[in-house]
């Protein structure tokens, strides 16, 4: 729940409308569940799964204001490592925002 709490975190920094964190865990059990076809099988082929969740702004225009209209998605890519674990680079306490928060 640490990653969503920052991506709210992110979220609200950047004046986009907030989610339950909560809700949007369970959506994303959801897809993985709905996508799990597409997955390698765990038994023939241990694998990974990678999820980028993105909010972005749909307004028509394009400036820094405050978005009336969001769309949050998330994309998967289930992988297969054979020979080594994927490793992501992780960062503590550190806002990737533009200065004023604007991404």
């Amino acid at each position: 729940m640490v990653h969503l709490d920052q991506f709210r975190a992110s979220s609200h920094h950047i004046d986009m409308p907030l989610f339950d964190n909560v809700e949007l865990l369970d959506c994303m059990k959801q897809l993985v569940h709905i996508d799990s076809n597409w997955f390698p099988d765990h038994l023939e082929d241990p694998g990974q799964l990678y999820m980028r969740i993105a909010h972005i702004s749909t307004d028509q225009t394009m400036g820094v204001k405050t978005p009336s209209a969001t769309k949050l998605f998330a994309m998967l890519n289930p992988t297969t490592l054979k020979h080594k674990n994927l490793s992501v680079k992780c960062s503590d306490g550190v806002n990737k925002n533009w200065p004023l928060g604007h991404g």
